[in-house]
Protein backbone atom coordinates (compact mmCIF):
# COMPACT_ATOMS: atom_id res chain seq x y z
CA UNK A 1 0.00 0.00 0.00
CA UNK A 2 1.03 3.49 -1.32
CA UNK A 3 3.10 5.25 2.24
CA UNK A 4 1.72 8.78 0.34
CA UNK A 5 -1.84 7.20 0.41
CA UNK A 6 -1.99 6.01 4.00
CA UNK A 7 -0.23 9.51 5.35
CA UNK A 8 -3.17 11.62 3.70
CA UNK A 9 -5.43 9.44 5.29
CA UNK A 10 -3.90 9.87 8.59
CA UNK A 11 -4.12 13.78 7.65
CA UNK A 12 -7.84 13.21 6.66
CA UNK A 13 -8.73 11.32 9.54
CA UNK A 14 -7.00 14.37 11.90
CA UNK A 15 -8.99 16.74 9.70
CA UNK A 16 -12.27 14.93 10.38
CA UNK A 17 -11.67 14.71 13.97
CA UNK A 18 -10.99 18.42 14.54
CA UNK A 19 -13.92 19.29 12.12
CA UNK A 20 -16.93 21.50 13.77
CA UNK A 21 -19.29 18.47 12.47
CA UNK A 22 -17.57 15.77 14.67
CA UNK A 23 -16.41 17.88 17.49
CA UNK A 24 -20.97 18.55 17.13
CA UNK A 25 -21.74 15.01 17.39
CA UNK A 26 -19.26 14.00 20.24
CA UNK A 27 -20.89 16.96 22.41
CA UNK A 28 -24.61 15.46 21.71
CA UNK A 29 -23.75 12.08 22.35
CA UNK A 30 -21.53 12.73 25.48
CA UNK A 31 -24.45 14.37 26.97
CA UNK A 32 -27.55 12.46 25.20
CA UNK A 33 -25.47 9.19 26.95
CA UNK A 34 -26.41 11.21 30.67
CA UNK A 35 -29.82 9.74 29.51
CA UNK A 36 -29.91 6.37 29.75
CA UNK A 37 -33.79 6.15 28.81
CA UNK A 38 -33.76 8.62 26.01
CA UNK A 39 -30.39 7.15 23.99
CA UNK A 40 -32.93 4.11 24.33
CA UNK A 41 -35.53 5.84 22.66
CA UNK A 42 -32.82 7.44 20.40
CA UNK A 43 -31.22 3.94 18.92
CA UNK A 44 -34.64 2.63 18.81
CA UNK A 45 -35.51 5.57 16.33
CA UNK A 46 -31.93 5.35 13.61
CA UNK A 47 -32.36 1.29 13.96
CA UNK A 48 -36.00 1.52 12.96
CA UNK A 49 -35.12 4.91 10.56
CA UNK A 50 -32.06 2.66 9.08
CA UNK A 51 -34.45 -0.14 8.54
CA UNK A 52 -36.68 1.97 6.35
CA UNK A 53 -33.91 3.42 4.74
CA UNK A 54 -32.07 -0.37 3.59
CA UNK A 55 -35.96 -1.35 2.29
CA UNK A 56 -36.28 1.32 -0.24
CA UNK A 57 -39.82 1.33 0.07
CA UNK A 58 -42.29 2.45 -3.03
CA UNK A 59 -43.77 4.81 -0.39
CA UNK A 60 -41.04 6.14 1.59
CA UNK A 61 -42.41 9.51 2.47
CA UNK A 62 -45.30 7.90 3.90
CA UNK A 63 -43.18 5.00 5.87
CA UNK A 64 -41.07 8.19 6.76
CA UNK A 65 -44.49 10.13 8.41
CA UNK A 66 -45.85 7.13 9.91
CA UNK A 67 -42.17 6.80 11.87
CA UNK A 68 -42.25 10.51 12.51
CA UNK A 69 -45.38 10.30 14.44
CA UNK A 70 -44.48 7.17 16.44
CA UNK A 71 -41.44 8.79 17.51
CA UNK A 72 -43.04 12.42 17.66
CA UNK A 73 -42.09 12.60 21.38
CA UNK A 74 -38.45 11.61 20.83
CA UNK A 75 -37.76 13.39 17.73
CA UNK A 76 -39.61 16.58 19.66
CA UNK A 77 -37.12 16.13 22.52
CA UNK A 78 -34.60 19.25 22.07
CA UNK A 79 -31.60 16.79 23.51
CA UNK A 80 -32.55 13.87 21.04
CA UNK A 81 -33.40 16.35 18.16
CA UNK A 82 -29.85 17.95 18.69
CA UNK A 83 -28.11 14.66 18.58
CA UNK A 84 -29.83 13.29 15.52
CA UNK A 85 -29.22 16.85 13.68
CA UNK A 86 -25.90 16.48 14.72
CA UNK A 87 -25.71 12.96 13.48
CA UNK A 88 -26.93 13.94 10.34
CA UNK A 89 -24.89 17.00 9.63
CA UNK A 90 -21.73 14.95 10.50
CA UNK A 91 -22.95 12.19 8.09
CA UNK A 92 -23.67 14.33 4.80
CA UNK A 93 -19.68 15.82 5.60
CA UNK A 94 -18.61 12.46 5.42
CA UNK A 95 -20.76 11.53 2.43
CA UNK A 96 -19.34 14.51 0.54
CA UNK A 97 -16.04 13.80 0.94
CA UNK A 98 -16.51 10.24 0.18
CA UNK A 99 -17.57 11.40 -2.96
CA UNK A 100 -14.69 14.22 -3.65
CA UNK A 101 -12.51 11.04 -2.88
CA UNK A 102 -14.22 8.78 -5.49
CA UNK A 103 -15.14 11.64 -8.16
CA UNK A 104 -12.31 10.61 -10.27
CA UNK A 105 -12.12 6.84 -9.84
CA UNK A 106 -12.99 4.49 -11.81
CA UNK A 107 -15.27 2.33 -9.88
CA UNK A 108 -18.44 1.33 -11.43
CA UNK A 109 -20.23 2.57 -8.33
CA UNK A 110 -23.23 3.93 -10.91
CA UNK A 111 -25.59 0.74 -9.20
CA UNK A 112 -25.65 3.00 -5.96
Amino acid sequence: MSDKVMEASDRLNTLILESEEYQKYCLYKKELEQMPELRRQVQEFRKRNFEVQLEGDVDDMETAARLAVEYKAVLENPMAASYLNAELCFCKMMQTVTKNICRELDLELEFL
